[in-house]
């Protein structure tokens, strides 16, 4: 890579972990959008979790709908929010601030349109995890998650945390 490349590459990382550092300290995050709050979990929770892997956001999954029309087309494209690829194995992630029995729906769905994503084929041989990253802890949910062979993960940074209070005393 060019020494260009890499120095833009770079500026971008540092931009990037600023504009987190400065949402965090400024107590901004709960001006975020439900939808950005989400990425930056996962976004954060990549980069403890799983530093080194190959990891991959909003992923399309499935068989491309190329002769449908517009937005209907694109509806039967799924978008997964992170793909990690591991040396052993491979994990689909999905990710909610709250508890939703609706996502544990979406990654069993998300794994079969996985193992027919063309671009994917030669990873069908490797095992596929399923985690449902979120910021709540439910214990009927994560039994029932458990029980359908997925993980479920709890990430609370701090600022996540100071949102649940600030929602909590908002009533």
């Amino acid at each position: 890579m060019p020494r260009s490349a890499r120095l833009e590459q770079k500026q971008l990382q540092i931009t990037k972990e600023m504009i987190y550092e400065v949402l965090r300290e400024e107590k901004l995050v709960g001006r975020l959008k439900k939808g950005n709050r989400e990425a930056l979990m996962l976004a954060e929770w990549l980069e403890v979790v799983h530093p080194r892997d190959t990891n991959f956001s909003r992923v399309r999954l499935g068989e491309s709908m190329p002769n449908m029309p517009g937005a209907l087309g694109e509806n039967n494209n799924l978008w997964c929010d992170a793909l990690i690829l591991g040396d052993n194995d491979t994990t689909i992630v999905e990710a909610g601030l709250y508890a939703d029995s609706k996502k544990i729906g979406q990654l069993e769905f998300y794994k079969e349109q996985f193992l027919k994503t063309e671009r994917f084929l030669d990873k069908r041989t490797k095992p596929v995890r399923l985690v449902f990253l979120t910021g709540e802890e439910d214990k009927d949910l994560r039994a029932f998650t458990e029980s359908k062979g997925i993980e479920y993960v709890v990430y609370r940074p701090k600022w996540l945390v100071n949102f649940f209070e600030q929602k909590a005393r908002e009533g």
